[in-house]
Formats: C-alpha cells, sequence, structure tokens
C-alpha cells in the first residue's frame, strides 16, 4: 500500500515542527510544484507565478507552528496557498484598475451605483425594460 503524497506531507511538516531541517527542506521541495499548479489555476502567468510560491513558503514558514500535526497537511497548506493568492490577485485587480484609469481612487469610487434620493437603487433604462 502506497501512502498518498499529503501522508507524506504531515509527516515531513511534523518533523519540521520538531526542528529536522532535512524534513523541512523535502517537504518545501515536494510541495512546490503543487503551489505552482495552485498558482496557475489560481489565474497567475508567467514570473507572478513564481512570485506567488515564493510569498506562499515565506507565509508557511512564518506560520508553520500554527499547523497541528494531528490534522492533515494538505488542507492547511491549501487554505494558506489560497489566502496568499487572493491577496495577490486583489493587489493585481487594483493595479490594473489604476493602470486603466490612471487615478488611485477605488474602484467604487470612479463608478459610483446611483441611488434614489429616497435610499432606492437607480436600475439602468435597459435593466428596468427588462423588468
Amino acid at each position: 500500500m502506497t501512502r498518498e503524497p499529503s501522508q507524506d506531507w504531515s509527516a515531513l511538516m511534523a518533523a519540521a515542527q520538531d526542528g529536522d531541517a532535512t524534513a523541512y527542506g523535502e517537504l518545501l521541495r515536494a510541495i512546490t510544484p503543487y503551489l505552482r499548479a495552485v498558482a496557475r489555476r489560481a489565474g497567475l502567468e508567467g514570473d507572478e507565478i513564481e512570485d506567488g510560491v515564493q510569498d506562499i513558503l515565506l507565509t508557511i514558514h512564518s506560520i508553520r507552528r500554527s499547523y497541528d500535526p494531528r490534522r492533515p497537511f494538505a488542507p492547511w497548506l491549501l487554505a494558506v496557498a489560497r489566502h496568499r493568492l487572493i491577496d495577490r490577485l486583489r493587489r493585481r485587480g487594483d493595479h490594473q484598475r489604476r493602470d486603466e484609469h490612471g487615478d488611485q481612487q477605488p474602484c467604487a469610487m470612479r463608478h459610483p451605483t446611483p441611488h434614489h434620493p429616497e435610499g432606492k437603487q437607480i436600475r439602468p433604462a435597459d435593466d428596468a425594460a427588462k423588468t
């Protein structure tokens, strides 16, 4: 019976938490291709993928004590990765909006939603015609 990679990852992370530097290095090498795939699926491209992976690895390093070795490692890893990638995509989106509009205002300020004086949202004429 072969073990799942995530079981190996769990064992490596537990050993790393106990101070095994070799296990920690093995873990980081083992999860890096997985993290690249996660970053690619999240929509990162080219150098962004490597930057995203490095960001995730640094975060794992800084919060590695928060991992509970009694629990599977893969869900913890994926949660960390998703949070870091979402942050990166948000920053990228902010930069893209600034590039498109040439200003520093948040998107909602550039395109305010019109409201009726009584607080009701005003729908555009073409949306009103559909109802």
